[in-house]
């Protein structure tokens, strides 16, 4: 049961949020007829910057009872690299 609280259930959770933002960007995108995918992946990178650690955190909160690498890699990847190269 731990590895479906810990493992599963946050990649799900990552995986709808992802899905979301995705959305969300491609339709903004294509109600301004901007549809080149450097932006897309920009625009995706600097969401997810923001929204990934808030929906981690709230998950922290309410769901996960212990911390994992790779979920919080998948979650804060741009923040982690940072942290790893000390910047």
């Amino acid at each position: 049961m731990r590895f479906l609280l810990d493992i599963i259930l946050p990649l799900l959770i990552a995986g709808l949020s992802i899905g979301i933002i995705s959305y969300l960007i491609n339709l903004i995108l294509r109600l301004v007829k901007l549809d080149i995918a450097v932006i897309k992946l920009t625009l995706f990178l600097g969401a997810w910057y923001f929204v990934g650690p808030i929906v981690y955190d709230f998950i922290l909160g309410t769901i996960i009872k212990y911390e994992n690498e790779i979920i919080v890699f998948i979650y804060k990847p741009i923040q982690v690299i940072m942290t790893m190269l000390k910047i």
